[in-house]
């Protein structure tokens, strides 16, 4: 019954009772809802659980332990959501991480992802010569 009312309204997650979230039970709800991690118990918030879940959810690397995060696991939640990127430490974020939000976050989010990058980093934009009839940039340290 609990599942169902979550696969209904994933915010409904939050009334489950504690016996009821299993692992793959959880994970399934992050999956559907990204702040239902909230939610999940603290002893399966583990950093293998963290990793499935951004692979699912990207967006779901803002309720992630900063203790848990890891370079593999914020590229993969930035593959799944380029404003992921606002959520991945600063010691962590790569010129790769940023391309990557640009790739999926489309052109509209760009200087907004250049921004959150390049904050504290040694980056600079190189717009290198159209292709296709598209401009094609690149970021070098």
């Amino acid at each position: 019954m609990c599942h169902e009312a979550v696969k209904q309204d994933g915010d409904m997650f939050e009334y489950v009772p504690e016996k009821f979230k299993t692992t793959e039970f959880c994970l399934e709800a992050v999956k559907e809802n990204s702040k239902a991690f909230k939610y999940v118990p603290e002893k399966l918030k583990t950093a293998e659980f963290c990793l499935e879940v951004v692979k699912g959810s990207g967006s779901a690397l803002e309720f992630v332990p900063e203790k848990l995060k890891t370079a593999e696991m914020c590229l993969e939640a930035v593959k799944g959501s380029g404003k992921a990127l606002e959520f991945v430490p600063e010691k962590l974020k790569t010129a790769e991480m940023c391309l990557e939000a640009v790739k999926e976050q489309g052109r509209h989010e760009f200087y907004t992802v250049l921004m959150v990058l390049c904050r504290n980093r040694h980056l600079r934009l190189i717009t290198c010569p159209r292709t296709s009839g598209r401009r094609k940039s690149a970021l070098k340290r």
